[in-house]
């Protein structure tokens, strides 16, 4: 579940600053800008069981770090972290781009609301995207899908 949960939070980030008016292109035009984004946000995810999110988004370029409803997400453009703290799960996933996810899950997103988005000229100070796995205690238990099987 938790999985599920992350991959739909990574997903939904790249759909945030996708505003009304703009649709897709708006939103791809903002992404691939390489401009520092970050917003808050609140959305229902459809499916068979809905989920109410609400959360946080800094985003630069192919790199992103989310936090919503108790799930953290860093992407570095390489690798994707998703870390449950009250789990004590991380998932570790490569990256396959921010065009990607937002093609594939662009129509899951319903009654979406933006606030405090700001768009700002990018940086060289990448930390925010990065996560140290080695930080973890021995009582995580973490799942790395990113070298394949």
């Amino acid at each position: 579940m938790m999985k599920k949960i992350a991959i739909i939070l990574a997903s939904l980030f790249l759909v945030l600053p996708s505003y009304a008016q703009n649709g897709v292109e708006g939103l791809l035009k903002l992404l691939e800008s390489g401009r520092r984004v970050s917003l808050s946000f609140n959305c229902r995810v459809k499916g068979e069981i809905p989920l109410d999110l609400s959360g946080t988004v800094l985003a630069q370029g192919d790199c992103f770090h989310l936090m919503a409803n108790g799930i953290e997400s860093f992407c570095d453009g390489k690798t994707v972290i998703m870390l449950d703290s009250n789990a004590k799960e991380a998932y570790v996933e490569s990256a396959k781009g921010l065009r990607s996810y937002l093609l594939a899950n662009f129509g899951a997103l319903e009654n979406l609301e933006l606030k405090d988005v700001v768009s700002k000229d990018p940086s060289d100070d990448l930390t925010p995207f990065k996560y140290e796995l080695s930080s973890l205690d021995s009582s995580w238990v973490v799942t790395d899908l990113s070298q394949g099987f």
